[in-house]
């Protein structure tokens, strides 16, 4: 019988793939803003990767924390945290794209801001994971940037205020792209 750690793993490599197919994708966004033919396929890319990672989230979150080998400690609430900001960025983004349909990559303004929503959600990702090697391996890729720390903050104040003002954008720009 499979163990919890086990479907938790396939789980993390489903989602870490989704979302690295999304944050290339958006990345790409950025990159090749004036064809909006390979725009069209970027954009469907990272918002199928989205749509995938917000399937298999929740399955990561549950069978990491059924499988209790980690027990309570700081970085596994960071690591919450993290992944529920993940899970409501995504959820943010996919619900903008299916509200302004293809003006996310008609208006210069709302690409740069939903790629760079998009490329701030596979950030987090990665965040995530690390903080997983750290509480299983005690090593962690992002050591040297102080997230897997012991500190109070479980998201730097800056990362926290530019997430906000990010998502206010989101929130904005298509009001004004419509007109």
């Amino acid at each position: 019988m499979l163990e919890a750690s086990t479907f938790h793993a396939i789980f993390v490599e489903v989602l870490v793939g989704s979302f690295t197919l999304s944050g290339i994708s958006f990345l790409l966004c950025l990159a090749f803003n004036s064809n909006l033919k390979v725009l069209d396929w970027l954009d469907k890319g990272a918002h199928l990767g989205l749509f995938l990672g917000c399937l298999v989230l929740p399955f990561a979150i549950i069978s990491g924390t059924s499988s209790g080998s980690m027990g309570t400690s700081e970085l596994l609430a960071k690591k919450t945290v993290y992944s529920i900001a993940t899970l409501g960025f995504s959820i943010g983004l996919l619900v903008n794209r299916w509200k302004t349909g293809s003006n996310v990559i008609r208006s210069k303004n709302l690409l740069l801001a939903h790629s760079s929503m998009g490329i701030l959600t596979f950030g987090l990702v990665m965040i995530t994971g690390s903080l997983g090697g750290k509480l299983t391996r005690g090593e962690s890729l992002l050591d040297f940037v102080g997230i897997g720390g012991t500190g109070y903050v479980a998201m730097p104040i800056w990362a926290s205020i530019a997430s906000i003002l990010l998502a206010l954008s989101i929130i904005i720009l298509p009001k004004k792209s419509a007109v």
